[in-house]
């Protein structure tokens, strides 16, 4: 039997992670629910500013507790890992507005789950857990001060959570809400295999998606990247993922992209962005990929945000969710606007025909 693997992409390098016996993935003696229980105030915020080693969040919302602050500041200068505080920095400082967060505040375990050199000591310094953009931090302060210091390292949290902070807020209001009947799944027994590098992808990489290339098939991996895309498949004799996009002949350059079946053969078709156009590239029966119908570059204002399947009520034949910045009319199930320009109604009309009469969506984010 195929058992359970990870990816983890590093500069486009692969790397495959084999996960023994189990498949879990949060720490069971610190699941979130022991972390909202441990916490004497729990907020959301949303990031303000970064600059200079330094933080500036607002507070959107108290979950728990009493936090009278309308904003935080964190220190990251004695962050114990500088690179990743410099890393969080610059992504953060690029411009990317109304980025969430989550603040714990209270008796918190230290790396390792020991709690015995916890900040909150004789000094009276607080102790709390920052969670942004996946990562985790911690940090402390003296009584009756505002800036929140890093001072430990908050690796060992991703066991607790490993997700984004939205998702993170919803747990937390889960647990809160239900109480003692709150669950949140989680499993012992988990040993991850040695990591083995299987290949490297040039180019921006995009996404990598685990993805079934035919019906009853084995999972492959899909990596998206505007230097060409690529396929892996585990290989039984190599004990490795193996590159197969040559065997499956696929010439794709994503910037942004999604796959499904999309004309309903029961073989995974792909659709992609190349930063010009939109193309569907569908699957024969030999599991070769064929560039078909394309959504021109005059068709898209602005270019593509985002694509995404959509179900568009006739079982077997989804949609393709096509976001741009531009204002564009909607379409569902055929349903063509006259206000759409005639490169697109082509288009639509093109795809309806490969997808069997199912729907295509267009809309703005």
């Amino acid at each position: 039997m195929l058992r359970s693997f990870t990816m983890l992409v590093f500069s486009g390098s692969l790397l495959l992670c084999g996960v023994l016996p189990a498949s879990a993935a949060i720490n069971p003696k610190f699941s979130p629910m022991h972390l909202v229980a441990q916490s004497t105030a729990i907020a959301s915020l949303r990031i303000e500013s970064a600059k200079d080693g330094k933080l500036i969040l607002s507070v959107k919302q108290v979950l728990k507790g009493d936090f009278a602050e309308k904003q935080a500041t964190f220190d990251l200068s004695d962050a114990p890992n500088p690179e990743q505080a410099k890393s969080l920095e610059k992504k953060l400082s690029a411009g990317q507005k109304d980025v969430p967060a989550m603040l714990f505040i209270g008796e918190l375990p230290t790396e390792g789950g020991n709690n015995d050199a916890a900040p909150n000591d004789a000094d009276n310094h607080e102790k709390a857990f920052l969670q942004i953009e996946r990562q985790w931090f911690l940090f402390n302060r003296p009584a009756k001060t505002t800036t929140w210091k890093a001072c430990g390292s908050g690796t060992s949290m991703l066991a607790t959570w490993n997700g984004d902070s939205e998702m993170l807020q919803r747990c937390v209001e889960y647990i809160l809400k239900e109480k003692d009947e709150a669950c949140v799944p989680c499993e012992e027994g988990v040993k991850w295999g040695d990591a083995k590098k299987c290949g490297v992808v040039k180019g921006a990489v995009s996404t990598a998606i685990t993805v079934t290339l035919a019906s009853g098939g084995k999972p492959a991996l899909f990596v998206a990247s505007d230097a060409g895309d690529a396929i892996f498949e585990y290989d039984a004799a190599a004990k490795n993922l193996i590159d197969t996009t040559a065997r499956h002949k696929l010439g794709s350059k994503s910037k942004v992209s999604t796959a499904a079946d999309i004309n309903g053969d029961g073989r995974l078709d792909m659709v992609s962005y190349d930063g010009s156009a939109i193309t569907v590239f569908t699957q024969d029966e030999q599991c070769v990929f064929h560039a078909g119908v394309q959504l021109p570059k005059d068709a898209l204002q602005d270019g593509c945000v985002s694509l995404a399947i959509v179900d568009c009520g006739k079982p077997g034949h989804p949609g393709v969710l096509v976001s741009t910045k531009a204002a564009t009319p909607r379409n569902i199930q055929g349903e063509i606007t006259a206000k759409l320009r005639t490169p697109l109604i082509s288009w639509l009309r093109n795809l309806f025909d490969i997808c069997s009469s199912s729907g295509v969506v267009v809309n703005t984010p």
